[in-house]
């Protein structure tokens, strides 16, 4: 699989947020390695909270902005099938009396 992949969306189209939230989370996992290598302790402040959470509330922002203007989303259309049946009105009655021919 290429890294190519990751950052495409369903269109084909690089995304630069996905491309955002994977440096964004590259350098935290790297800052992560770097400190428990370093101190042997990692404590994560609230700045890198607050960028992280972010950066997943943009990417699902424009997510949700993606689908509402995508035609053909699911969540946008109601399709309701329904069936219906007709008689045939030539089908005549058999007496009960009469042979059937089997």
């Amino acid at each position: 699989m290429k890294i190519g992949q990751f950052i495409e969306d369903g269109s084909g189209e690089f995304s630069s947020t996905r491309l955002l939230m994977m440096v964004v989370l590259g350098l935290l996992v790297f800052d992560w390695i770097y400190a428990v290598f370093l101190n042997g302790t990692y404590s994560i402040s609230w700045e890198k909270v607050t960028l992280v959470s972010a950066v997943f509330g943009l990417k699902g922002i424009q997510t949700f902005a993606e689908n509402v203007n995508d035609k053909n989303y699911p969540a946008n259309e109601t399709t309701i099938t329904t069936q219906t049946t007709t008689l045939d009105k030539s089908v005549t009655k058999m007496n009960p009396k009469d042979e059937v021919d089997g």
